[in-house]
C-alpha cells in the first residue's frame, strides 16, 4: 500500500490514507504526520477574528492579532489606535478636551473637522489630556465640528471631556473598529422646559445614507425648516468629517437610527435634573451600536450614590427578569420600549434579547454631586485588565464586577 500513487480503493493506501479522488491522501480536516494522517487540529478548531493556528505536537494555539485576545482570540482587548470623538451642544462655555488612560508616552494626531488641520500632540502618565480647539463644538443641525484621533500604539481608554468648574461631564469614546450602523438612542425624561434631550452623530466614511425613526412623547423636532413627529422618519446623507446634531424638549429614548456604513452617535441631554435637589448638569455617553449589546448585566453599587434610576432599554420584542435587592420581577418590553427602575445597591437584569442597560445617579443635597448618565457595561463585554483615567479636580471612585466567586490573581496597581 502506498501514500502517493494512484488508486481506485482505501485498502490499497497506507494506514490511515484514504483514496480520494484517485489518489492516497488524508481527509481535509486531517494532516500528514509523516508516519500517518491525524487530526487538523487547525481545520476543525478555527481561531477568530484573522488569527494564526499553531500546531505543536498534539495541540493547537492561536496567534491573535493586536487587539485581540481568548484562546480563539475571539475577544477584543479595547485598546486600538483610531478614534473620532464629537461634542454635542451645553449650556455654557466648556473646555473640550480628550483624557487617554495611558502609562507610557504617546503621540497623538489631532485631525479637525472644521479646517482640516492636523496637530501632533505627546501625552504621558503624568500629562494625560488635551484640550481641544472649541471648533469641535456642535450646534444643532449640520456642523463641520469634530475630530480625528490616531495613535502611535494602542491605547486602552480614551475619553471626552467637557470641563466645566460646576457642570463637567465626559464619556468613554468607542475606538473606530467598533462602530456600526444600527443604533437605539438612550435618553431620560426631562426635568424642565428649557431642558433638551439630543443626540449627534457622525460618519466614517463618505457618502453614508442615514435614516433616524423618532420616538418622541410629544411635540416634534425640527430640522431644515420640517417638522418630525413619533414614528416619522428623517433621512440625511453625510459625508466624512460632518457631524449633525437634534435636540427636543421631550425624552428621545428609543429613536432608532440607521446607517448604510458606519457612524457613531452620543446622547444625553444639553441640560438636565433628576430630582432638582442639586443644580442642573449635562448628560453625554456614546452609545453603543446594537451587534455591542448583550442580554446579561449587573448593575454595580456606586459609591455614595443610594438613589439611582435605571433604564433598560429594548432592541427587539424581549422577556426581562429582574433581581432588585431581594425583589424577584418579570416584565414584557416592546421593541423600543423601556423597563425603568429604581436602583440603590446592586441589581441584576437578563433577557431574551439583547437589551441597552444605562444608570442616572439623582442629586445630591448641598452641592454634593449633580445627577449624570452611565452605560453599563453587559457582562460579556468584561475585560482581563482596565487602565483607568482619573481626572483631576474631582474625587473619584471604582466598582468592580466579577462574573464569579473567584478572585484569585486580582491586583489593583
Amino acid at each position: 500500500r502506498n501514500r502517493t500513487f494512484q488508486c481506485q480503493e482505501s485498502v490499497q493506501c497506507e494506514d490511515t490514507l484514504h483514496c480520494i479522488r484517485g489518489t492516497c491522501q488524508c481527509y481535509v480536516a486531517e494532516y500528514w504526520t509523516q508516519t500517518a494522517c491525524a487530526k487538523n487540529i487547525c481545520a476543525v478548531e478555527q481561531c477568530m477574528n484573522c488569527a494564526k493556528c499553531m500546531i505543536s505536537g498534539h495541540s493547537s494555539r492561536c496567534i491573535c492579532k493586536d487587539g485581540y485576545l481568548g484562546d480563539k482570540c475571539q475577544y477584543a482587548n479595547g485598546r486600538a489606535r483610531d478614534f473620532i470623538v464629537i461634542f454635542p451642544q451645553t449650556t455654557s462655555s466648556t473646555s473640550p478636551r480628550i483624557l487617554l488612560a495611558v502609562n507610557r508616552r504617546v503621540h497623538l494626531s489631532v485631525f479637525y473637522f472644521a479646517n482640516n488641520k492636523n496637530l501632533s500632540v505627546t501625552l504621558s502618565s503624568s500629562d494625560n489630556y488635551y484640550t481641544l480647539d472649541k471648533n469641535v463644538l456642535m450646534t444643532n443641525g449640520l456642523n463641520q465640528a469634530g475630530a480625528k484621533v490616531h495613535s502611535n500604539v494602542p491605547i486602552n481608554q480614551l475619553y471626552g471631556f467637557l470641563f466645566v468648574r460646576a457642570q463637567s461631564e465626559g464619556f468613554l469614546v468607542f475606538p473606530s473598529r467598533y462602530v456600526s450602523t444600527e443604533y437605539i438612542v438612550p435618553s431620560f425624561s426631562v426635568f424642565c422646559s428649557s431642558c433638551q434631550s439630543l443626540f449627534a452623530l457622525t460618519s466614517v466614511y463618505s457618502n453614508t445614507k442615514i435614516e433616524i425613526n423618532f420616538r418622541i412623547q410629544d411635540g416634534s423636532a425640527v430640522f431644515g425648516n420640517k417638522q418630525y413627529s413619533n414614528n416619522e422618519t428623517l433621512v440625511l446623507v453625510l459625508n466624512m468629517n460632518t457631524a449633525f446634531q437634534i435636540w427636543h424638549t421631550s425624552d428621545l429614548i428609543g429613536t432608532r437610527i440607521t446607517a448604510s456604513k458606519p457612524l457613531l452617535v452620543v446622547s444625553g441631554h444639553k441640560y438636565n435634573r433628576i430630582n432638582g435637589k442639586g443644580a442642573g448638569q449635562t448628560f453625554l455617553e456614546m452609545v453603543l451600536p446594537t451587534n455591542q449589546l448583550d442580554n446579561v448585566y449587573v448593575i454595580p453599587y456606586l459609591n455614595y450614590r443610594l438613589e439611582n434610576t435605571v433604564r433598560v432599554l429594548a432592541v427587539n420584542d424581549t422577556n426581562v427578569a429582574l433581581k432588585n435587592v431581594n425583589n424577584r420581577t418579570t416584565h414584557v418590553l416592546k421593541s423600543r420600549d423601556f423597563l425603568g427602575y429604581f436602583h440603590s445597591t446592586i441589581s441584576y437584569v437578563s433577557s431574551t434579547s439583547d437589551v441597552m442597560v444605562h444608570i442616572y445617579p439623582h442629586e445630591l443635597p448641598n452641592a454634593h454631586g449633580d445627577a449624570f448618565m452611565m452605560t453599563i457595561p453587559g457582562i460579556n463585554q468584561y475585560l482581563y485588565d482596565y487602565e483607568i483615567m482619573v481626572p483631576i479636580d474631582f474625587e473619584s471612585f471604582i466598582s468592580i464586577t466579577v462574573p464569579t466567586n473567584a478572585v484569585e490573581g486580582f491586583v489593583l496597581d
